[in-house]
């Protein structure tokens, strides 16, 4: 999983599976690359970000390649093409089959091909893709619900852990997973929702992110937010989210509540904590 080849591949279905994930874009738009240079990732960032898109999905914004040059605009053009055939063919193929026409269709392929000096060492770069199909192998088709799935069993696998552990991700990158416990911090007026959208009325985006933080918990869901922050060496007083507001008060505990019962949960945790060590020393 190491293997650069590896790593493009990853990110290009990462794209596949979740627009939003503007850092897999960042690599996928690289592998193979385009006339796409720095310059102009940080301008469709700042374009998506004004417009509250992902940056995969403002590269096929007609508006936003004008203002692009044009060999610019070209090779976001190309890629998004291709992402969107892909795309297509994902809804119809499984996951190990999907892999090896990724990697034609993107250019992965030619560009692995262009680096190596002999055949023998484009074979074995070509293994390491054939590898990573192989790790599909046994997953059904369903389009890129089913591949978010598969590559997040993969990123658990890839760390020799079976999913217990602390992952730190956007609320767009979050899109399609679940978890047990999830912590969504930064529920600040100015944060979420941000304060572009603030100045600029746009806040039913903002609403829906927030929506998809809440939803990505299966048991617990923790909100926080700052009551004042240090930046350029001022103290700024923060306010908590008004979407927090917007929650079903019944449905919720906030710190401070229910003194009782928080002492209750931190005994309870400790506890457990106390006999998972315990455990561990027990094997």
């Amino acid at each position: 999983m190491d293997r650069a080849e590896v790593k493009d591949a990853l990110c290009w279905l990462q794209v596949l599976a979740n627009p939003d994930n503007d850092a897999a874009f960042l690599r996928a738009i690289a592998a193979p690359k385009r006339e796409v240079g720095a310059t102009t990732l940080e301008k469709l960032a700042a374009m998506a970000q004004t417009a509250g898109l992902p940056m995969s999905v403002a590269a096929g914004q007609i508006g936003f390649l004008k203002q692009l040059t044009p060999r610019a605009a070209a090779g976001l053009e190309e890629f998004t093409r291709i992402v969107e055939r892909l795309r297509d063919v994902a809804e119809k193929v499984t996951p190990a089959e999907l892999v090896p026409m990724l990697a034609e269709q993107s250019g992965l392929l030619a560009m692995v091909r262009s680096q190596c000096k002999d055949e023998a060492s484009f074979q074995r770069r070509k293994a390491n893709l054939d590898e990573l199909a192989s790790w599909f192998e046994g997953a059904r088709g369903g389009g890129p619900g089913e591949l978010a799935a598969q590559l997040a069993l993969l990123s658990n696998a890839d760390r020799g852990e079976p999913g217990n552990a602390v992952r730190l991700m956007s609320l767009h990158a979050a899109k399609g997973l679940e978890f047990r416990a999830v912590f969504v911090v930064g529920c600040e007026d100015g944060n979420l929702p941000h304060e572009a959208s603030l100045e600029e009325n746009r806040l039913e985006e903002e609403r829906r992110l927030m929506y998809v933080g809440i939803t990505r918990a299966k048991e617990r869901l923790t909100l926080s937010h700052s009551a004042e922050i240090k930046r350029w060496g001022a103290i700024e007083h923060l306010l908590p989210s008004r979407f927090l507001d917007e929650l079903p008060p019944g449905d919720l505990l906030r710190d401070g509540s229910d003194p009782e019962r928080e002492t209750a949960e931190k005994k309870q945790r400790g506890r457990a904590h106390m006999d998972a060590i315990a455990a561990m020393f027990n094997e």
